[in-house]
């Protein structure tokens, strides 16, 4: 009997080592495929972001909409698969800050008024002065989350995002107008690929991850989530988030956002580093478009050698996280400081996963941005960068 108890003790160690092994497996797995996937997404909505800005016929400007729509359709999926696929492999970080509501829902208005008034919704923002105590990454990908739910299912009317306190907490509410859900199906939301509504299969609708991702963190930080919905007149998503003090006294809050600048006056230099020819040269003529100076370069050697023979220092570095022969974007940065003799203002690009990235660069202060990011976003986020620096 002993005998048959320590057989079945070093059976069940065995199996906990396999099983460890496996998730660290597929942990390095996602930090490297979500790099690769990314990629090519990424040089794909730069050139259509470059196309789009040039001279079009109308039958011409109907493809790019239908290609950046297809487009936009595949970040969303991709970004959807990769978010639970972290989730799955415990690989998911939280990073613990005082966070401004104002400052978050700010950056929420100028991300989906656009697109709501392209659909023809209302879309309000009533913000508030709170700070809670949360990811601001991850709050902000709820959100995110919650709206892209509210356009996706509602037709007409209007969307709204709004915020009240409930003792020591900030209740956050997402509410539409859209097609309701049912009682017995307010908790089945919350599953993975379940979807209601859409029985065409419908892809610019997801895969019917969304709400499982705003699950998932939600419990992740200890945020709890909630539904109220009357079929076929609309839903309320709410997240529920611990109170800190009010904003007006948060001098050291997170910069999750920054006041948005006006487009900057004047061309600025932008040295892009970044190993990938494809997504370079998409990079560089997007900067022209923008009407800004570029610095190509692809290595750690090649960024000081293009600022040696300019004679140029950059007012911004824009690099990817993996470079060639092993080199990184944060490896970049520093060299560039170092010849420049300050710190440069930096935005780190990267399709990885890896938390070691993240907390890399939040040693660095430099702000990430994951692949593939939409021109859209892109550009708030250099302007962003320049007024925090100006600051």
């Amino acid at each position: 009997m002993l005998q048959e108890l320590h057989l079945a003790r070093d059976e069940a160690e065995a199996a906990r080592r396999a099983a460890e092994q496996a998730a660290q497996s597929k942990s390095r797995f996602l930090a490297a495929a979500s790099h690769d996937l990314r990629q090519p997404l990424q040089s794909l909505l730069l050139f259509a972001e470059v196309l789009s800005a040039g001279t079009l016929g109308d039958r011409e400007r109907r493809t790019m909409a239908s290609i950046e729509r297809a487009l936009g359709a595949l970040k969303m999926l991709l970004d959807a698969i990769l978010d639970i696929s972290k989730l799955d492999a415990g690989i998911t970080t939280v990073s613990l800050h005082d966070v401004s509501v104002r400052e978050m829902l700010e950056h929420i208005e100028a991300e989906y008024a656009g697109r709501a008034a392209e659909r023809r919704l209302g879309f309000r923002v009533v913000s508030c002065d709170a700070v809670v105590r949360t990811d601001p990454a991850l709050f902000g990908r709820i959100l995110r989350n919650l709206v892209e739910n509210a356009l996706r299912y509602t037709d007409r009317g209007r969307i709204l995002v709004g915020c009240r306190r409930r003792g020591d907490r900030l209740v956050v509410q997402v509410s539409d107008t859209g097609i309701g859900i049912a009682d017995d199906k307010q908790q089945e939301i919350f599953e993975e690929f379940v979807q209601v509504g859409n029985s065409e299969r419908d892809r610019e609708k997801g895969l019917g991850l969304g709400l499982a991702i705003v699950r998932r963190l939600s419990g992740l930080l200890g945020h709890p989530v909630a539904v109220r919905s009357i079929l076929g007149r609309g839903a309320t998503f709410t997240l529920e988030v611990p109170l800190v003090r009010p904003a007006a006294g948060a001098g050291d809050a997170a910069p999750v956002a920054t006041e948005r600048a006006d487009a900057p006056d004047g061309a600025r230099t932008v040295l892009i580093i970044d190993d990938d020819p494809i997504v370079l040269t998409g990079l560089v003529a997007m900067m022209a478009n923008w009407g800004q100076r570029t610095l190509a370069a692809t290595s750690c050697n090649d960024a000081v050698d293009q600022m040696e023979s300019s004679g140029v220092v950059p007012d911004l570095i824009l690099a990817d996280y993996r470079l060639q022969a092993g080199e990184t974007g944060l490896a970049a940065i520093d060299r560039v400081w170092g010849h420049a003799g300050w710190e440069v203002p930096a935005i780190l690009l990267t399709g990885d996963t890896a938390p070691a990235v993240l907390r890399s660069a939040h040693a660095r202060r430099l702000r990430l941005l994951h692949k593939p990011i939409l021109p859209p976003e892109l550009k708030r986020a250099i302007e962003e960068t320049w007024s925090q620096a100006a600051e």
